[in-house]
């Protein structure tokens, strides 16, 4: 590109121009991108300020990506610890025998809906699920009411109100006995 010159500028052309180039270069907020764009136009200019951000720069670039790779390799470890914790959770509280009952909780938690870090709390789930959907052993007898006999039943046979209020206050005043001091 042909170098600009300023022939055929009238003198107030040109102090418009360099009011303009003094603004850009006395601004800290321009000043930087002019000079760049001056170095741009011409790679021989000499700019100190330039050089030497470019310089610290150049320095700099290595350890950022350094610090930016361990800090990602810190969060990646951290993540990982999290969820070893988080996966040895149900074998500590006994809900699993041990870790290699995992893969199956896994399925579960995938077909259940769980999210991959409610371990815990899908073990408790399908341990509940479990002693849910256990059946009844045929030897337990279904509940029977305990029927008055003797005087007790014809106290509730002549006055059922009476009787009902007498046994209310016994449990009553069992509960307070037994309840304790106040606190």
């Amino acid at each position: 590109m042909a170098k600009a010159t300023l022939e055929g500028l009238t003198p107030e052309d040109i102090n418009g121009l360099a009011v303009t180039a003094r603004g850009l270069i006395d601004n800290p907020k321009t000043r930087g991108k002019f000079q760049r764009l001056l170095r741009e136009d011409d790679p021989t200019l000499v700019l100190p300020e330039i050089d030497a951000a470019d310089a610290a720069a150049e320095r700099v670039k290595p350890l950022e990506d350094q610090v930016t790779k361990l800090t990602n390799d810190l969060a990646q470890r951290d993540a990982r610890d999290r969820l070893n914790r988080l996966q040895r959770e149900p074998v500590e509280a006994g809900l699993l025998k041990s870790l290699e009952e995992l893969p199956d909780l896994e399925k579960y938690m995938k077909e259940k809906g769980f999210t991959p870090v409610q371990y815990l709390q899908a073990a408790r789930y399908r341990q509940m699920e479990r002693q849910l959907a256990e059946p009844t052993p045929p030897n337990i007898t279904p509940h029977q009411p305990l029927l008055p006999k003797g005087d007790e039943l014809k106290a509730w046979m002549q006055n059922p109100a009476q009787k009902a209020r007498e046994v209310a206050n016994q449990f009553l005043n069992e509960s307070r006995a037994n309840r304790g001091p106040r606190h």
